[in-house]
């Protein structure tokens, strides 16, 4: 992914999906990664997975594993060990499965059940976001349109690919400098059924040290950061660190 189309100047949270032609999963994915997600699995368990009583009963995870050229299985995390990507699967805009082993500041397992609508309802001036929501809901599952993607960007103290809420606070106390800043994105690629009601929604996350992107990138960064609003900043965590790059 090239930095300058992740970095939005002015920063908005309104989603900008395009046509993805790339392929929508790494087909031979990282040893590393794959340990790397055993390992958040056995740490936090059901807080990143889990499959509702409906997905369960019409086999949504095993078609969907089928579909996707896997061993058919009903678990989520035995599918979801198979990809370095975290996966979702939509079910009529429902979010019916989940194995993220590697979440941005959110607990997964707490959003099963729910629309697009109300798991983006904690974002911070999401409104763009939830009022698309219902048709990036369909989007997803549409599979006449075919696979959409979009990246997101922010910078963490967190050096790992997981953000879990748990990760973020063992890095409270980390001095804020350019040898513990990251650059953390997650690329997010959609991949519809044929039934038009299914969509599988993957996403890759990537981890770089700051400090690689800098000075090269800086003012492109500094820029989307000082647009961000208040409420965008604290809801990041990034007030600090947006006052850090500004002085370097």
């Amino acid at each position: 992914m090239r930095i300058e189309n992740i970095i939005q100047v002015p920063y908005t949270t309104r989603p900008h999906m395009v046509k993805n032609d790339l392929p929508i999963f790494n087909s031979q994915p990282c040893q590393k990664i794959i340990d790397q997600k055993h390992q958040q699995l056995d740490i936090y368990d059901q807080s990143l997975y889990g499959v509702t009583t409906q997905a369960h009963a019409m086999g949504l995870v095993s078609t969907v594993s089928s579909y996707l050229g896997k061993s058919p299985t009903h678990d989520i995390k035995e599918l979801a060990l198979q990809f370095e990507e975290d996966l979702a699967i939509l079910y009529n805009g429902i979010l019916s499965a989940i194995c993220f082993c590697f979440p941005s500041s959110w607990i997964p397992g707490s959003k099963l059940g729910q629309s697009l609508q109300e798991i983006h309802s904690p974002v911070a001036d999401g409104s763009a976001l939830i009022k698309a929501s219902p048709k990036i809901a369909q989007t997803i599952s549409n599979y006449q349109q075919g696979s959409f993607r979009r990246s997101v960007w922010t910078i963490s103290k967190v050096p790992c690919l997981s953000n879990f809420p748990n990760e973020n606070l063992k890095y409270l106390d980390t001095e804020i400098d350019l040898d513990h800043l990251y650059f953390r994105t997650e690329l997010q690629t959609t991949c519809p059924l044929p039934d038009n009601s299914t969509g599988v929604f993957f996403v890759k996350v990537q981890v770089t040290p700051l400090k690689n992107l800098w000075p090269e990138y800086r003012n492109l960064i500094l820029a989307s950061l000082n647009s961000m609003s208040d409420s965008v900043l604290k809801y990041k965590n990034l007030n600090e660190i947006k006052n850090y790059l500004n002085k370097h």
